[in-house]
């Protein structure tokens, strides 16, 4: 069954290696890519579809990780994606706020691993 994902994150390298691992890793599907909160509100309401996944960057530009999942619980988009925070940042705050938000399944740290990639895929 194929799969989508939405990757909302500014790195640019770590987008492109995300992608190709979930490629690598046999993911059929819809893999889109945007670099920040504020661009992925945007798609979700003119998509109007949700993807299986959303991986979410905390420190972006123009609208953070905790923005993001702020506007996304406001708008009502609730339970449509599982969300799972995919960061370098190892602060516990970060991760403490992040995990309050219902719709967050996991944070997990940059890079991605095979084993990291591996429960990414157990969750969509």
């Amino acid at each position: 069954m194929p799969k989508s994902i939405l990757v909302i994150d500014d790195d640019k390298i770590c987008n492109f290696l995300t992608v190709n691992a979930f490629k690598k890793a046999g993911i059929e599907g819809v893999i889109n890519v945007v670099i920040n909160g504020l661009e992925a509100l945007k798609k979700l309401k003119e998509d109007k579809i949700f993807p299986d996944l959303i991986l979410l960057d905390i420190n972006m530009p123009i609208m953070d990780g905790i923005s993001f999942l702020k506007s996304y619980q406001n708008e009502g988009f609730e339970g449509r994606s599982k969300i799972v925070i995919y960061t370098s940042s190892i602060r516990e705050v970060d991760k403490n706020s992040a995990l309050q938000f219902k719709d967050v399944s996991k944070f997990v740290n940059k890079p991605l691993s095979n084993k990291k990639l591996k429960d990414l895929i157990k969750i969509i």
